[in-house]
């Protein structure tokens, strides 16, 4: 991660996070969006999300240096981004 102010050169910083283990749906959602053409609407943005799916990474879901988020169950030193609570299923 780099960090930066207007008056100092970027430095790099290292932290731990949680994160959402996206790609192990990548061949499921690649085969899902082939396998019922009528999936996507409109029709020709198929083929943008085929793109999208071949290029799936893990995302970072947690932050350990930020003060503000939903605090991860079980771990005090992580947040949760906030954006990424409207896909936690309890």
């Amino acid at each position: 991660m780099l960090s930066s102010s207007p008056k100092s050169k970027p430095k790099e910083l290292s932290e731990k996070n949680y994160f959402f283990k996206w790609s192990k749906y990548q061949n499921f959602l690649i085969e899902h969006i082939k396998s019922n053409p009528n999936f996507i609407y409109p029709k020709h943005r198929a083929n943008e999300m085929l793109e999208f799916a071949k290029n799936i990474k893990d995302i970072p879901v947690s932050r350990s240096n930020f003060k503000w988020g939903i605090p991860v169950p079980n771990d005090p030193t992580q947040v949760i981004y906030v954006w990424f609570d409207a896909l936690i299923i309890i």
